[in-house]
């Protein structure tokens, strides 16, 4: 899906027929020691101005159907998945002003979600005190 452009029933069916030829090939050419993680979208808003009757927090519904059906796909094909919008969502401050991108703060947030899943998928432990370090990222007084 391409941020910022909302999909018509046309584009969507053709993600959707897009996305499972993708997880079938997958399924298909990877070994299954391989670990193939699918990353749903962040979280993307509206511009001030772009939706009038909306307020601006509000998130974009396609994006949020796009990742539903790439998740139901990635699970049934057994592929892993994280939900960066579900950890995401409710960060309207780390949205930078265009309302697509996200600030360093979410990115390093990402990239936490994303080890820990790899290490959890491979079985490695952390230590506890890195973890902690890793949950005590703070925006502003707020805890991730």
């Amino acid at each position: 899906m391409i941020a910022g452009i909302m999909m018509s029933n046309q584009s969507l069916q053709m993600y959707k027929t897009n996305m499972d030829h993708l997880c079938f090939r997958l399924t298909e050419v990877l070994s299954p020691k391989c670990l193939f993680i699918c990353n749903m979208s962040m979280s993307v808003g509206f511009k001030a101005g772009e939706v009038l009757e909306y307020p601006i927090p509000n998130v974009r519904w396609d994006i949020i159907e796009g990742n539903f059906y790439r998740t139901t796909l990635a699970y049934l094909h057994q592929l892993d998945v994280t939900d960066l919008h579900f950890h995401l969502c409710f960060k309207l401050r780390s949205r930078v002003k265009d309302a697509t991108h996200s600030n360093q703060l979410a990115h390093r947030k990402y990239t936490c979600i994303l080890m820990a899943h790899i290490d959890y998928a491979w079985g490695v432990q952390q230590e506890q005190q890195e973890v902690e370090a890793v949950g005590s990222e703070t925006e502003r007084g707020q805890h991730w």
